[in-house]
């Protein structure tokens, strides 16, 4: 049971008449605040890039070749591990195109419609924490949070990537968690766990602080509580259930790809994993934007331990809604500690982290506001200046950036003017996945993750790659291989003359 005065400030889970009219509005300002941030300019904003390419071409090549991959002139790659997605992005997108066609516009509305679910997730969940009304603050303190590098909710929650689908389904998933140990139902968690593991197919790196937090609160509560092996069972049905999902699927795409494939699959995740995951830099590669996320984290971690210690009465036991928090406490703080000291240390890779991370501060932000505001009118300044920050901090970057249309146009010329059986080399994989352009050859991932490896450790770039070795006929230079360097050998030979140019794309003919 929860303890009586945080129970009084906390709307009951059967709702009145009066509290569905007050969660209806409190809805439509949410989305007030999301929609136009979400969907303004979603075709050119911002620019179209390698990581999205890489999942367009899942997309595509799930719809028009029937098969779950990625498909170059160099062959099919099935459940190719490079692209970072799971079934459950790449089959929505896949419907999606499967009806409207491949675009950026289909595939990102995907992302915007797993971005909303995330939103009106959390929201239930402070409110279920918390009551209305700071459930609500501290959801608009986490929209109008500012943009972090290339790192923030909405930003990241409007792109052709996996974190908005990861983060809508852990959320949805949470949710349903935390109302399932609500009504002691096993089936109810199984279901939330099936969901959450889908979720982490999309982006399995969030199971290294996710899986450990659902699992210790788990066997905490189940030997706290005493309550034989139904207890045990009702907590750990969600983690259970997801990690089932996650070795189920597993098995399915090792059956499902031949053995060389398999074998190529599995040293290119192995290499993913000590490029980006599980590394030695100990730190030595977070930048200024990547200390930052890690402090939020442990921010929004210290705030709601203080309160919670401060709410907690010796006398009682922690009720559920204890627990939950204590859940999101474990997972910010396990996200933190392996961002900062394992991985890469990338803004990006924490951002499930951060989302809970920065909504936990907003708790604690709320609690601070009310000690010197009075009630009412704090509570009413408080949405407004929230809802214009939240507004004003994501809108001014999307209008301030020029539009971009630099790999629409190149993928356009392409379908123009380079014949279809012409084989092009390019690392610029958002460039073949808009012209569809089948005959296309990219740098092996390999080489990817060397970069990663030589950048994070402040080294120059030495990838050491033949571009003539499929022997292409056109050559597509843009971010990817000017960052890495990766063409500049061949394009100071002389064997490509450049026959077009579009923003940061050349496009080169080989001299034969």
């Amino acid at each position: 049971m929860s303890t009586p005065h945080i129970a009084a400030s906390i709307p009951p889970l059967n709702r009145t008449s009066h509290n569905r009219r007050l969660y209806l509005w409190h809805c439509i300002l949410i989305a007030l605040v999301c929609l136009p941030v979400l969907l303004l300019r979603l075709e050119t904003y911002p620019a179209l890039w390698f990581d999205e390419g890489y999942k367009l071409n899942a997309v595509r090549t799930l719809v028009e070749r029937g098969f779950y991959g990625t498909h170059t002139a160099g062959g099919d790659v099935p459940f190719d591990p490079g692209t970072s997605a799971g079934p459950l992005d790449t089959g929505a997108n896949a419907f999606s195109a499967s009806l409207f066609g491949v675009g950026i516009s289909q595939a990102r509305l995907v992302s915007v419609g797993f971005t909303l679910i995330a939103v009106y997730s959390l929201y239930a969940i402070a409110v279920y924490l918390w009551g209305t009304q700071a459930g609500l603050v501290s959801l608009l303190f986490l929209l109008a949070f500012p943009t972090l590098s290339d790192t923030g909710f909405l930003l990241i929650g409007r792109q052709i990537l996996s974190e908005p689908v990861q983060l809508g389904s852990m959320a949805l998933g949470l949710a349903l968690y935390f109302h399932a140990i609500e009504r002691r139902s096993i089936p109810e968690n199984l279901l939330a766990g099936f969901i959450i593991g889908l979720g982490l197919l999309s982006k399995l790196q969030v199971a290294i602080g996710l899986v450990p937090a659902l699992f210790l609160i788990a066997v905490i509560r189940a030997w706290w509580e005493r309550g034989g092996w139904r207890g045990w069972a009702l907590h750990l049905a969600p983690v259970t259930m997801a990690l089932a999902v996650i070795v189920g699927w597993n098995l399915i795409g090792t059956l499902a790809t031949p053995p060389d494939i398999r074998q190529q699959n599995s040293a290119l995740l192995m290499d993913a994993i000590r490029s980006n995951l599980i590394t030695d830099l100990f730190g030595r590669a977070l930048t200024q934007a990547s200390a930052l996320v890690d402090t939020f984290m442990l921010l929004g971690v210290g705030g709601a331990v203080y309160r919670l210690y401060r709410a907690h009465r010796p006398s009682t036991a922690l009720g559920n809604r204890q627990w939950a928090e204590l859940t999101l406490v474990l997972f910010v703080l396990l996200t933190a500690l392996w961002h900062a000291g394992l991985s890469v240390g990338w803004p990006r890779y924490a951002y499930a982290g951060l989302v809970i991370g920065v909504l936990l501060i907003g708790r604690t932000v709320w609690g601070a506001y009310q000690r010197f505001a009075f009630w009412e009118r704090g509570y009413r300044w408080a949405l407004a200046g929230l809802v214009i920050l939240g507004m004003g901090s994501n809108l001014l970057p999307l209008f301030r950036t020029p539009l971009s249309t630099d790999a629409q146009d190149t993928a356009a010329y392409i379908t123009a003017n380079i014949p279809p059986d012409a084989l092009i080399e390019t690392w610029e994989w958002e460039v073949d996945a808009l012209s569809g352009h089948w005959q296309t050859h990219h740098p092996p991932q390999q080489n990817l993750f060397k970069a990663i490896r030589q950048f994070a450790l402040d080294q120059p770039f030495a990838l050491e790659y033949d571009a003539l070795q499929y022997d292409p006929d056109y050559l597509i230079a843009g971010r990817m291989s000017d960052w890495t360097g990766i063409y500049t050998p061949v394009l100071g030979g002389g064997t490509f003359r450049e026959v077009a140019a579009f923003g940061i794309y050349r496009v080169y003919e080989r001299q034969r």
